[in-house]
């Protein structure tokens, strides 16, 4: 069934699209087509499709007031659109409905659905049932706040499918909706600068189970306070996973068990840190009534992490390769740092964007043993404050990053971990983050076995 015979209920009305990020782009063709009368708003002003919707007859406000001068019977807002700003809640009062891309899908979704929300953790979560599901052979449909849009593809989805979506805060704000297995990560202050209190956000994680009914599933953290207090609303069955308490999935020893019932040894879990092995233990919770414990193994071992996301990339010579481009920022390295129970090797740097990097360099003689910095202006940056710590571990200096791999290759001993954490931009060599994560990942593949470089040759 096509996209157009979705959208055929808005055939006649008027159906305003709030905010034209990457959600409401790839509906503006389709709503037409299927006979909506369409009205774009946002605060941009300057799209290369302006003459395009023109042509359409489609009503277009851009600009400051991009949220008055217009009614609708529906609202498609943006996941950053708060649904109560502008004439929104005035024109929800009169009858109109504030609804989402997302929650559409979700409306329409003929399969099975899994839904993942959390402070943190909820993208390698989310690709981890993804992963795990598709080794039991399912076919999996993922998207929403990770990937690509869901409602565009709504064409493709079968009823013996399986929808996966990483559900934000902002996307729950309005979810009338609830998936057939709710994952919640964990609950922590977070998007405080957009929601009016840590109450309204508490609120809106909730959501992505308040609307279960008694044959659906929560999947809640037992060493989490706040999400798991919330069991008592729920609905449906409950499934916990935690390493400190009694929950349903857990470690026992070095080996992750469900309902008391081995299943994998935490070694052969590639990704470091206690929040990764809550992320396995999660996704685990979700999918162990679904699928065989064969499937699932395989999928865990040859998980490799979400792209350039504390990315494992390979062990050469006993060594640990990690690719963490993302961490653009200082607290996001500190962050990653603390993953690692040993001291690693760090490669750090790139463009400098007036960020003070003193915290990191208060870092790094509790989690860094060497440190290899690239990118001149934040090399600088990054060198200068470290030489003024107690402690501050060897730095070397590299003018590309092939020479940084060259060196903590030479650096490396059995039992090491090497990391990209950059925190910096990619601006100064890369066109963004993912094509110095890509670039990095390369590198460290074409590392032969055998090739010790000297230090002095780079």
């Amino acid at each position: 069934m096509s996209l157009i015979h979705h959208l055929q209920q808005f055939n006649g009305m008027r159906v305003a699209l709030v905010g034209l990020a990457r959600s409401n782009l790839p509906l503006i063709e389709p709503l037409h087509q299927a006979g909506a009368q369409l009205i774009l708003c946002d605060k941009k002003t300057d799209w290369t499709q302006l003459e395009d919707w023109q042509a359409k007859g489609v009503e277009l406000h851009f600009g400051d007031d991009y949220l008055s001068g217009w009614a609708a019977d529906y609202i498609l807002r943006s996941p950053g659109i708060r649904p109560d700003i502008g004439s929104l809640p005035q024109q929800e009062e009169s009858g109109a409905v504030i609804t989402s891309e997302i929650e559409l899908f979700f409306d329409a979704c003929p399969c099975f659905t899994y839904a993942v929300t959390g402070s943190d953790g909820k993208t390698t979560t989310t690709s981890l049932i993804a992963a795990i599901l598709e080794a039991a052979g399912e076919t999996v449909h993922l998207g929403g706040n990770i990937g690509t849009p869901l409602l565009p593809k709504i064409h493709e989805v079968n009823t013996a499918d399986i929808a996966v979506a990483e559900l934000s805060s902002f996307m729950l704000m309005t979810f009338k909706n609830s998936a057939d297995v709710a994952v919640l990560t964990n609950i922590s202050p977070n998007h405080l600068d957009w929601h009016t209190d840590y109450a309204e956000y508490k609120s809106a994680k909730e959501t992505i189970f308040r609307h279960q009914t008694e044959i659906q599933t929560v999947v809640l953290n037992r060493d989490n306070y706040e999400s798991y207090k919330l069991h008592g609303n729920a609905r449906g069955r409950v499934v916990t996973f935690g390493i400190d308490n009694d929950a349903d999935i857990t470690l026992a020893g070095k080996v992750v068990t469900a309902f008391g019932k081995p299943i994998i040894h935490i070694a052969d879990w590639k990704l470091p840190g206690r929040y990764n092995i809550e992320n396995l233990l999660a996704a685990i919770a979700a999918t162990y009534s679904r699928v065989p414990d064969a499937a699932m193994v395989k999928a865990i071992r040859n998980f490799h992490g979400v792209q350039h996301r504390l990315e494992w990339v390979r062990n050469l010579n006993g060594v640990n390769w990690y690719n963490n481009s993302i961490a653009t920022s200082p607290s996001r390295v500190i962050t990653s740092l603390t993953a690692f129970d040993d001291k690693i090797i760090l490669i750090a740097g790139g463009a400098e964007k007036g960020i003070a990097f003193d915290e990191l360099a208060a870092a790094l003689p509790n989690h860094v043993k060497q440190l290899i910095l690239t990118g001149e202006a934040a090399a600088n940056l990054i060198e200068a404050a470290a030489t003024k710590i107690d402690g501050c571990p060897p730095i070397h200096r590299a003018k590309t990053m092939e020479g940084a791999v060259r060196i903590a290759a030479e650096l490396a001993q059995s039992g090491d971990n090497v990391a990209l954490m950059p925190g910096c931009t990619a601006f100064d060599a890369y066109a963004d983050f993912a094509a110095r994560g890509e670039d990095f990942m390369q590198l460290v593949n074409l590392l032969p076995s055998s090739s010790q470089p000297k230090l002095e040759s780079l």
